[in-house]
């Protein structure tokens, strides 16, 4: 990835503070929500339905902690360090 918060592994390094996982989590969201409605309304429960969903629902669940965190950052300004 392009910044050193994306190279850390803990978690709370990585959340709401990279633009760039943002934006690819994101983009993940939105590409899962078109295969969604690609599928239609009522798509019978075949594994490719169900991995658009599972899909769809981890990205989106990951984009709306990285907006969680990264307005909480924002609002509070703590920021947490990075010599962990």
């Amino acid at each position: 990835m392009r910044c050193g918060n994306c190279n850390k592994n803990i978690i709370k390094a990585k959340l709401g503070r990279c633009k760039s996982c943002m934006i690819t989590t994101m983009v993940c969201s939105l590409l899962g929500i078109l295969g969604n409605l690609w599928m239609g309304p009522n798509p019978p429960m075949t594994t490719p339905s169900l991995a658009i969903k599972l899909f769809t629902f981890a990205f989106m669940t990951l984009f709306a902690l990285h907006v969680a965190f990264a307005t909480y950052y924002k609002v509070t300004g703590n920021v947490p360090k990075d010599d962990i």
